[in-house]
């Protein structure tokens, strides 16, 4: 959870010309001590908060009792992301006039809980719960936090198995790394890494294969990276296609051309190359931001954020959904679930293979402070189910973001800054914990070829289901190899004749090398 500046939420942070107009209702009556005040007040309408804090400092000396002065050095220095410091300032002021300012226990039970004092913070929502005369708006989001409060002191006393592994050099740099996405055999690797560019960074794809025990070193996917921004991608299970957002960025020459600020393409692999991408266009995308692509097994459905607009012109991301129907044309965008979105925000979604279980970061859920990563389930009459928090200490007071569960949904993947690391954003793995694994999934990988000429051909494939002639799953193999890689729904098994398995192709004659696995 980003914090914002809680200037906006306190009176006593006003303009210096509404400052003026009440000078003579200052808590300090030390000429030195308002004289300094001043000069904080120029210098934070100045933008100058360093120096604004100085002033402060001169002030308190001058007059430890100084309200207002306290309460202003906390909020600089929660705009200055000091926390702790300003947890301080705010319970100096408290201690020198416990009633006088009830919005300052408010701000600081915000900062408590943002530094991971869930205690303390309760405590200082209860108190400023305790006042008649507050602002609705505060009182509701005090409420919300406070239950915040009950779930992290409870999960913090009940935390769960975690032990993360970082993966390593041939995966992780001194650069940031994210966005992991996996083929369903768990065979192929993809991310984003951030690189320095000039003054300012880019984001390129890298791919990584997984070698014995061991993940290669991760190459660059030179033949989709650019000059300028790749952002978030997703590599299908079947690792034949790849949806990735890119962003245009003004006056430069090397970013996509897109419908809005950021849009989400598509690429296919040929060969060991994704090639010609595209933009998918209206109406999955539009004239705002789209952005963090997954897509489900049944080779069908995108899921996928989208910035918000309130009617208040506030913003915030949802995740939303867009299928393809028989004619491949992408239907209009939904809202995955109410149960999910939020009026804060929900990111960084990931489809399992499983079809069954998706995982995503939100702020707007009882957490831990900042972004928690969620999972929900998929119910019997096809919506999602109540998100779960994955629980302490794998969701913190940091935020956590980037996540991802292997196919085989035994090993989960996150993206973390902690110590010990490579250099920024690493990726790291552990074992998931039983009750937050996804179903194990099933595929079927194998190679079609003229039966002549033993040359490759390019299929299509559709996976049927006999009980209800639904077509539950499509495909294709790559046209340079022949190769496929088929996820089959959970529960079920090519070998349990429970499925026709359908070839669309021309060649009068082909064979079909598979084999079927059951992870």
């Amino acid at each position: 959870m980003k914090i914002k500046s809680f200037l906006l939420t306190l009176l006593i942070t006003l303009s210096l010309a509404t400052y003026a107009q009440n000078k003579e209702e200052l808590t300090s009556s030390v000429p030195k001590a308002v004289r300094a005040f001043e000069t904080a007040l120029k210098y934070y309408d100045g933008r100058l908060n360093q120096k604004a804090v100085e002033a402060l400092d001169e002030a308190i000396e001058a007059d430890p009792k100084f309200v207002e002065a306290h309460t202003l050095k906390g909020n600089i220095l929660s705009d200055m992301k000091e926390y702790e410091k300003a947890i301080a300032s705010y319970k100096n002021a408290i201690t020198a006039s416990p009633d006088f300012f009830p919005n300052t226990y408010y701000s600081l039970g915000k900062l408590q809980y943002r530094a991971g004092h869930y205690e303390e913070a309760k405590s200082s929502f209860t108190k400023f719960l305790s006042y008649d005369k507050i602002s609705p708006g505060l009182k509701q989001g005090a409420n919300v936090l406070s239950a915040n409060c009950d779930f992290a002191i409870n999960a913090v006393k009940n935390p769960v198995a975690f032990d993360p592994t970082n993966m390593g050099d041939s995966i992780n740099s001194k650069e940031d790394e994210y966005f992991p996405s996996f083929t369903v055999d768990g065979q192929s690797l993809l991310f984003t890494r951030k690189l320095p560019s000039g003054r300012t960074f880019q984001e390129d794809f890298y791919k990584s294969e997984l070698k014995g025990s061991s993940w290669s070193f991760a190459k660059a996917v030179t033949e989709l990276n650019t000059p300028a921004n790749e952002g978030a991608s997703f590599m299908t299970a079947d690792g034949q296609y790849l949806f990735f957002a890119s962003c245009e960025e003004l006056g430069n020459p090397d970013s996509r051309p897109t419908k809005g600020s950021c849009d989400i393409f598509i690429a296919k692999k040929v060969g060991d190359k994704f090639m010609n991408p595209r933009d998918l266009l209206e109406p999955l995308n539009s004239g705002g931001w789209e952005s963090q692509p997954s897509f489900s097994t049944d080779g069908r459905t995108i899921y996928f954020v989208k910035k918000v607009k309130e009617a208040s012109n506030q913003t915030h991301t949802d995740i939303y959904i867009s299928q393809l129907d028989d004619k491949a044309n992408w239907s209009v965008p939904v809202s995955v679930s109410d149960k999910i979105n939020t009026k804060m925000n929900e990111s960084a979604v990931f489809i399992h293979p499983d079809d069954q279980t998706f995982y995503f970061t939100s702020n707007g859920h009882p957490g831990m402070g900042g972004e928690d990563i969620f999972y929900s389930r998929r119910q019997i009459d096809g919506t999602w189910g109540d998100p779960v928090n994955l629980g302490y200490p794998i969701n913190t007071v940091n935020d956590e973001f980037g996540f991802a569960v292997s196919p085989d949904a035994k090993t989960g993947y996150f993206v973390s800054d902690r110590p010990g690391g490579l250099g920024g954003l690493d990726l790291y793995s552990f074992p998931l914990y039983e009750s937050a694994r996804p179903k194990i999934v099933t595929y079927m990988k194998g190679r079609v070829f003229d039966s002549e000429t033993n040359a490759p051909l390019d299929a299509s494939f559709e996976l049927i289901d006999l009980g209800t002639g639904k077509v539950m799953v499509r495909s294709v193999s790559d046209s340079k190899t022949g190769e496929f890689l088929l996820c089959l729904p959970t529960g079920k098994t090519i070998c349990a004749q429970c499925f026709t398995f359908r070839l669309f192709i021309l060649f009068r004659s082909l064979r079909i090398e598979r084999s079927c696995y059951s992870k």
